[in-house]
């Protein structure tokens, strides 16, 4: 009951947090395509007026277009994405603009005619803001924008503008967090994986080949269409990591093909750490030259570990006769290093996390929001007393 009294007292004083603007796009004077990748865009001109506005894409430009894009975010714990969607003509009801906020889906048709015009011809236009607030802890984001328009951009077409990224940045001092509340100033990034063609050596499939890499939507992926089947292990061995008491890792897993009850496992020195049941919904996407079902999940996983090597198993497992590939990129390993009396910090990284558990389990079990719990001032202040004189840089 205490417990319950004490989380419910930390909704009431939570605090509010500030996010962050790292990136804007295509808002007052910054129209600069730098950093997107577009696919099958119907025009040269890549910024037109639309009413008073410019928007990139627009009328007679961006049809079944996809742009994305994609970026490297100082740590951080939470992200949130805005945008201005121009929706241009005649859509069909059955026609649908399609925005993956990183592994977050959002759609939408454009069914009621507004009596609008601002750049089309035939019929009315439309202006909608799409936004998302994520929990977000890895190192790279993407945002990928697409449709299923089947006409020319003379008689359906769509532009953005006022592209806006922000973040909640972790606490000063910390390489990675998943709130501003639990001590992370411990955790040291030792390598973003698969950034170079040669940091492939090692990684083999099945034992046998090298692990190779593909491309859909501009993006760059470990494994992918044709390279990586279902049921085919991908391992390597990490080697001449500093002293530390833990690990964690994260990264985006994508699956091409209709995965719908399928595992993806992921082993560390051969110990279970991550069994992911795949029931996903795929959608269409132009990967670059051929069209495939495609969906992702942001996924990281956590050990205890102090060995000054690590063996990495990623497979999938399936009884299915389909042909379903996988892929892997974005993966980033962390490692919990103490640089004073590993025993109390261990110590304390358990107790913090079982803190966080008891969270977690009282949050999704309770008809409260207490989600809040994570931006409140009380909180820090007890467990930051707690923690002082354990976990020092």
């Amino acid at each position: 009951m205490f417990f319950f009294l004490f989380l419910l007292r930390i909704v009431l004083l939570n605090a509010e947090n500030n996010f962050e603007i790292i990136y804007t796009a295509f808002s007052e004077d910054n129209f600069d395509k730098e950093g997107w990748h577009l696919q099958n865009s119907y025009s040269t001109t890549l910024f037109r007026k639309c009413g008073n506005e410019t928007v990139f894409g627009g009328f007679s430009a961006f049809s079944n277009t996809l742009i994305t894009y994609n970026s490297s975010l100082p740590p951080h714990y939470s992200a949130k994405i805005s945008f201005k969607f121009w929706k241009i003509d005649s859509w069909n009801e059955n026609e649908y603009v399609y925005i993956y906020f990183d592994d977050k889906l959002q759609k939408k048709t454009f069914l009621e005619e507004k009596n609008y015009r601002f750049c089309g011809l035939i019929d009315a236009d439309e202006i909608v803001i799409f936004d998302a607030q994520l929990i977000h802890t890895s190192k790279n984001i993407f945002i990928i924008i697409t449709s299923n328009l089947n006409q020319n951009p003379q008689n359906e077409s769509w532009g953005i503008n006022d592209f806006i990224i922000e973040i909640l940045l972790c606490p000063k001092g910390c390489a990675y967090c998943q709130d501003d509340i639990m001590p992370c100033d411990f955790w040291i990034h030792v390598k973003s994986f698969w950034q170079t063609p040669s940091e492939f050596e090692g990684w083999k499939i099945d034992d046998n080949k090298t692990l190779s890499s593909s491309v859909c939507a501009g993006l760059n992926i470990a494994g992918g269409y044709s390279n990586l089947r279902l049921n085919q292990t991908v391992q390597n061995t990490i080697f001449n990591l500093s002293s530390h008491f833990n690990i964690q890792l994260e990264f985006k897993l994508w699956l091409f093909g209709n995965w719908d009850d399928d595992q993806f496992i992921l082993k560390l020195d051969d110990q279970e750490i991550l069994n992911q049941h795949l029931n996903q919904s795929a959608h269409y996407i132009n990967c670059g030259g051929y069209y495939q079902y495609v969906s992702f999940i942001n996924l990281r996983a956590q050990m205890n570990h102090s060995q000054s090597s690590m063996k990495i198993t990623f497979t999938t497992q399936s009884n299915s006769t389909q042909n379903k590939y996988w892929g892997i990129n974005a993966f980033d390993l962390y490692i919990g290093k103490c640089s004073i009396n590993c025993e109390q910090c261990y110590c304390l990284y358990q107790r913090l996390g079982s803190f966080q558990r008891r969270m977690y389990l009282l949050q999704i079990n309770s008809p409260f929001n207490l989600g809040a719990y994570q931006h409140s001032l009380i909180t820090k202040q007890y467990l930051k007393q707690y923690s002082l004189n354990i976990i020092k840089k």
